[in-house]
């Protein structure tokens, strides 16, 4: 069975890309329990896994994020299951069996996996996935940052979700020249997707060797797809047929200032991608740090969480990160 990823910043359509995927007959694109997203960056801290009581921790770990409610799966997974899909110690076999038993219940042979902040562990998914390919989305960061703004999950506003931007292309532009010139990766841009779906669909096809099919735009009469976008008003668009013009929004939704502002904190990649700025070179060169931090503070001062309630997956990486990483000889 052949795994492949998605990498792509928060709020630019990785759900989206990801359902259309799924609806391919041969991908499945499983909604995101962000095992991967753990394990990826902190499983070190586990320290020897081929230790028994190690090994049964992260055991209990993996089965309490795929018993979470966090996303549905087709598929449900007991303790003592996961505990015969690999040998003591053998994380990579352990979740390619996970994603694999997922791929089986839905009929598929490819897996198309989203999880966030992909490019920070991509050591590990070669490690546990040989021969993976990368699909790279990216969005309008103005855009990005509006919605990050709207979404009650993430804190800190426009500015926030500008700075997350720019961290994760300054990552993207690095490794995705790599994966590129050894043919394992393709870049689209969300805004492509939406006003000609076909011609970008059909390029992430050929990366993953498939031939395009209409069916992939029926995404959103997929049942658990359906089910998905039900539980997060975030999540609502994969529920629906592709929106052609939905972008662009920040042109009425931000003021001049606040696009400049997010144009200056961007400026780099935003031309690397093909952006092109709405403000003169001159305003957004006037654009200082003070007027960047004063926008800042005024917009986490007026942030209001959601709730306050932990998810799993983080709960589970809270407690690795607060834990003494295990290093040999030490």
């Amino acid at each position: 069975m052949d795994f492949h990823f998605l990498i792509c910043s928060e709020r630019s359509g990785s759900n989206l890309i990801t359902k259309i995927m799924d609806a391919h007959p041969d991908v499945c694109g499983p909604s995101p329990l962000h095992i991967l997203r753990v394990l990826g960056i902190d499983h070190y801290r586990y320290g020897d896994l081929s230790n028994k009581a190690v090994w049964n921790q992260l055991l209990d770990d993996v089965t309490a994020i795929l018993q979470s409610d966090f996303a549905k799966w087709a598929t449900n997974f007991s303790r003592d299951e996961l505990a015969i899909m690999a040998d003591q110690g053998d994380l990579p076999t352990l979740l390619r069996a996970i994603f694999a038993k997922e791929a089986r219940a839905n009929g598929k042979k490819i897996v198309f996996i989203k999880e966030l902040w992909a490019y920070q562990y991509l050591p590990f998914l070669d490690w546990c996935f040989p021969g993976c390919r990368f699909l790279y989305q990216v969005r309008d960061p103005r855009d990005m940052a509006l919605s990050w703004r709207t979404n009650e999950d993430h804190p800190g506003g426009l500015v926030r979700g500008a700075r997350a931007w720019m961290q994760d292309q300054l990552q993207v532009m690095k490794s995705y020249g790599t994966h590129r010139n050894s043919g394992r990766a393709a870049i689209i841009r969300y805004e492509d997707l939406l006003t000609d779906p076909k011609m970008q669909l059909t390029k992430v096809c050929d990366l993953f060797g498939l031939e395009y099919t209409d069916e992939m735009l029926k995404y959103h009469e997929n049942k658990l797809t359906r089910a998905n976008a039900e539980k997060y008003k975030f999540w609502g668009n994969i529920g629906q047929e592709l929106i052609s013009d939905n972008f662009n929004k920040f042109k009425s939704l931000l003021t001049e200032k606040e696009i400049a502002i997010v144009e200056r904190v961007c400026w780099g990649a935003l031309q690397y991608f093909g952006y092109e700025a709405t403000t003169p070179l001159e305003k957004i060169k006037a654009v200082s740090g003070a007027m960047i931090r004063d926008l800042e503070v005024h917009e986490a001062q007026n942030y209001k969480a959601r709730s306050s309630a932990v998810r799993v997956h983080d709960q589970v990486q809270n407690r690795l990160r607060r834990s003494v990483a295990h290093c040999p000889g030490m």
